[in-house]
């Protein structure tokens, strides 16, 4: 992801978004997903996940030093109980104990990081996306699906970030 997460199309390098030139008071992390669903078994464990994912919120930090405040908010879930059913490989809340636990591990190996690194779950039960009229494209949320993760997400990130 560290090669891949500045581009605005993932397909063009040429699309790259100059890490560091505009330096965001947050970034959100909605990873891992991909790493947990369709793998035919070839997932990576928890050990891999947590380093590979250390290293990258180490690539932001360091992208972003010109912010000493910078917040790290990674989250995942947000499926729906109808996504499951249609899909049961496509379970977006698979990954969630993984990136829970890259957060924490990470928290705890950077002391001086610690406080800007937060985790959130979005849940997979309903609550937030119900599978009705809010997947489009492939089970992908669409304009609905991504507006009603944002109207969850918005509290708690106003809250982490003291806005």
């Amino acid at each position: 992801m560290p090669v891949l997460f500045n581009r605005t199309l993932m397909s063009d390098k040429s699309t790259a978004w100059p890490i560091g030139r505009w330096v965001p008071d947050a970034v959100l992390i909605s990873l891992g997903g991909n790493d947990y669903n369709h793998q035919k078994g070839y997932a990576p464990s928890n050990a891999t996940f947590t380093a590979a994912y250390g290293k990258f919120l180490d690539h932001l930090f360091e992208g972003y030093a010109a912010n000493p405040n910078l917040v790290v908010v990674s989250f995942c879930g947000q499926g729906s109980p109808v996504e499951h059913a249609q899909d049961p490989d496509n379970d977006r809340c698979r990954p969630c104990p993984h990136v829970s636990d890259a957060s924490d591990a990470y928290a705890k190996a950077n002391p001086t990081r610690a406080q800007r690194v937060h985790y959130m779950f979005v849940p997979c039960d309903g609550s937030v996306v119900t599978g009705d009229g809010d997947i489009g494209c492939n089970g992908h949320k669409n304009r609905l699906g991504q507006a009603k993760v944002a109207d969850f997400l918005e509290p708690k990130l106003r809250a982490i970030l003291g806005w």
